[in-house]
C-alpha cells in the first residue's frame, strides 16, 4: 500500500507482509509525505556517521596496535578499546572524524574502501559519499526503464521499501511513544492531523496507531480519536458517490437522509419527503418570489 504500482508480496519483508501489506488504494495515489523524506534522510546520514567513524576508528587503532606489537607494549585488545570510545563520541565527533580522515588521508585506499563500504551498506547512490536519492518513477505504472539501469532500479525499489519499513517500525511507534510519554497530545481531529503530518505520518496509517495504542489502558483517548476519524472519513468516501447521482432539486432531502443514516439510532430511516414534495414545494417558493418581485415592480411604476 505505499507505492503507486502493485507491489508484489516477494519484495516485502515477512514482517511488513504479517501487517497485511502489499494492498492498493483506489485512488493509485499514495504517496510518501516530504517530512518522511526528510526524516528518513537524517536518520539515514546519522547511521552512515557512525558506522564510517566506527571503522575508521577501528583502523586506527588497528594500525597503532599493530606498530605496538612491534615494540611489544600492547595493553589492550581492540574490541574492549573501541567499545569503551563508541559508547562516549558524539554525532558532531563522528561526522567531524569521517571528514578529516577523508580530507586528511585522500590517497589512502582503505580509508576509501571503508567510506565506499559504509555508504552502499546505507543505501547510497554514490559510493565515494553518502548521496540518498529517491526515484519518483520507479513504481508507476506505464513507466518503463532501460535494461541498462535494471541494477539500479532494484537499488531504488529497495530503498522505497526502507523508507516503508523506517515510517512502519520507527516512526509510527515513536509517534505513539511520544503521545504516551505526553510530548504530544492531539486532542482532536485537527491537531492530530496536524501531527501526523508534522511527523511525516500519512492518516491512512490511523489503523497502524490504533494496533499500537490497543492495549495501553493510559492511550484510550488516543484510540478513540483514531477509531472516529476512521469512521468519519470512511463515511466521508461513503458520501461523495451518494451525492453524484442525486437530482439537484433533492439535494437538501439527500444529505438530511444521509446524516440520518450516519448519526441516528434508527436502523432504517426512510425519506418523508418525495422529489415531487420538494419540486412543488420549490415551485410554489419561486412563484411567490416573482409575485412579490412584480408587486415591487408596479408600485414603482406607479405615477405619482
Amino acid at each position: 500500500g505505499n507505492g503507486i504500482a502493485t507491489v508484489q508480496p516477494s519484495e516485502l519483508s515477512d514482517a511488513v507482509q504479517k501487517l497485511g501489506y502489499p494492498y492498493t488504494h483506489p485512488h493509485k495515489l499514495s504517496c510518501y509525505r516530504q517530512e518522511l523524506v526528510e526524516s528518513y534522510f537524517e536518520n539515514t546520514y546519522f547511521e552512515f556517521l557512525r558506522l564510517a567513524a566506527y571503522k575508521i576508528r577501528k583502523w586506527k587503532l588497528e594500525q597503532s596496535l599493530l606498530q605496538q606489537s612491534k615494540e611489544n607494549k600492547i595493553e589492550s585488545s581492540p574490541d574492549k578499546q573501541e567499545k569503551d570510545k563508541d559508547k562516549s563520541e558524539s554525532i558532531d565527533e563522528d561526522k567531524s572524524l569521517v571528514q578529516k580522515a577523508v580530507e586528511e588521508v585522500e590517497n589512502d585506499e582503505t580509508i576509501k574502501d571503508i567510506v565506499k563500504e559504509t555508504a552502499i551498506a546505507v543505501g547510497s547512490i554514490n559510493s565515494e559519499k553518502f548521496e540518498i536519492a529517491f526515484n519518483t518513477d520507479v513504481y508507476q505504472h506505464g513507466v518503463t526503464f532501460p535494461e541498462s539501469t535494471k541494477e539500479r532500479i532494484v537499488r531504488d525499489k529497495e530503498l522505497v521499501r526502507k523508507l516503508g519499513e523506517f515510517l512502519l517500525f520507527s516512526k509510527i511507534p515513536k509517534f505513539v511513544q511520544d503521545c504516551l510519554e505526553e510530548n504530544v497530545i492531539p486532542q482532536d481531529s485537527r491537531t492530530l492531523t496536524k501531527i501526523m503530518h508534522h511527523k511525516g505520518i500519512n492518516i491512512r496509517y490511523l489503523n497502524r496507531i490504533i494496533d499500537h495504542v490497543q492495549n495501553l489502558p493510559t492511550m484510550c483517548y488516543l484510540k478513540t480519536l483514531c477509531v472516529s476519524e476512521v469512521i468519519i472519513r470512511s463515511a466521508k468516501h461513503l458520501f461523495r458517490p451518494y451525492m453524484q447521482g442525486i437530482d439537484p432539486m433533492s439535494v437538501s432531502a439527500s444529505i438530511a437522509h444521509f446524516l440520518n443514516c450516519f448519526l441516528s439510532s434508527c436502523s432504517a430511516p426512510s425519506v418523508n419527503t418525495t422529489v415531487d414534495q420538494v419540486t412543488k414545494m420549490s415551485k410554489t417558493k419561486k412563484n411567490k418570489k416573482n409575485k412579490v418581485k412584480s408587486q415591487n415592480e408596479s408600485a414603482s411604476s406607479v405615477k405619482w
